[in-house]
């Protein structure tokens, strides 16, 4: 049985752009922190490097093998760059990275709202924060 090859629904585009940008700010994040050593954070660079220079594993004028291989590369120093960043320091970013994101998702009903309408709604996170203090709850507004 063959799979036929669909095209990426709007939503699952959102959910790999928001996915990509989350890294992106991981990464940036794990970059400014103090306590992640220099040579781990020496990755990125090491690859952007390679990627600028003009000695290549394989050529870019082959066109699709030779940009596959950045892409490669790009994949893998990511990758090698968060699997030598310390455990609880990436998921300390990643946490709060989940906290101020604004994730939600578009839930469909099958049952139809109206002429045959389908309803929807979003399905997020939340959290509620507290800024009052003790001493200001009994005080009167200023006037």
């Amino acid at each position: 049985m063959e799979q036929q090859n669909k095209p990426l629904g709007p939503q699952a585009k959102v959910g790999i752009i928001a996915e990509l940008v989350r890294n992106a700010r991981l990464i940036w994040r794990l970059l400014k922190d103090n306590r992640v050593s220099p040579w781990v954070k020496a990755v990125i660079p090491a690859t952007i490097v390679y990627l600028l220079s003009p000695v290549d594993l394989v050529p870019d004028a082959l066109l699709g093998l030779g940009q596959l291989d950045d892409l490669a590369i790009i994949l893998l120093g990511v990758k090698f760059f968060l699997d030598l960043c310390p455990p609880h320091i990436v998921k300390e970013h990643l946490a709060e990275l989940m906290s101020l994101d604004a994730s939600y998702r578009i839930v469909h009903e099958d049952r139809p709202v109206g002429p045959s309408r389908e309803m929807e709604y979003l399905e997020g996170k939340y959290r509620v924060v507290d800024n009052t203090s003790p001493s200001q709850e009994n005080k009167p507004p200023p006037t």
